[in-house]
């Protein structure tokens, strides 16, 4: 038996178009289970490590720079992590039938509030990749037509990533205007170059 891995989709397809062996098809679903959880589960030690690298230069801050708006933007370094608490609960809540606001006024919380409160969401979100089907479909909304929209907790999740990477960036642009000559790179291969080094000091 042979199965083909597609590395757009982390999907595995069978070659054998003569395989009707339900077994063999529960096979083939199993293993693409196991693939999106690696991969997500990759994806978050990467945003977890990233989203920290940044904690570490907000915490450097004084209440005014943290207040501090770019011109032409709207938004201070509060703004967006007060946006990505908001968020990212909002998702989760939306993921597991939480009410997210029970964690507060994401407005007024003080930065360390936020911080902890994104890091506690990124261990509670391991812990549902862990235990859930990441691939079963789920109605997420309407459209004009009165049609429900399905996604999967998958989606949901990469749609989580590529968010945050988005107000990274907002975050580096404000850091340089703040005064911050270096910003460390955050992207996937600094990750995985970083990863690999470490392992390898330890062997």
């Amino acid at each position: 038996m042979y199965y083909w891995i597609d590395p757009r989709r982390f999907r595995l397809t069978l070659i054998n178009p003569d395989m009707d062996d339900f077994n063999d098809l529960l096979k083939v679903f199993i293993i693409r289970v196991d693939l999106t959880s690696m991969l997500i589960q990759t994806l978050l030690n990467h945003h977890q490590w990233a989203n920290n690298i940044y904690f570490a230069y907000l915490k450097e801050l004084s209440p005014e720079q943290m207040e501090t708006k770019l011109p032409g933007s709207q938004k201070s370094c509060k703004d967006i992590i007060a946006h990505l608490y908001e968020v990212y609960w909002n998702w989760y809540a939306f993921l597991t039938d939480k009410n997210y606001k029970e964690h507060g006024d994401f407005e007024k919380m003080p930065l360390d509030g936020l911080i902890s409160g994104i890091q506690t969401f990124q261990v509670d979100l391991v812990s549902f990749c862990q235990s859930h089907d990441l691939t079963k479909s789920i109605a997420f909304d309407e459209d004009e037509d009165g049609m429900v929209i399905q996604t999967t907790p998958e989606n949901v999740i990469y749609n989580y990533f590529l968010h945050a990477a988005y107000h990274r960036g907002q975050l580096a642009l404000l850091l340089r205007y703040l005064g911050f000559e270096s910003i460390e790179e955050t992207d996937f291969n600094p990750y995985l170059y970083q990863m690999a080094t470490k392992e390898s000091s330890t062997q």
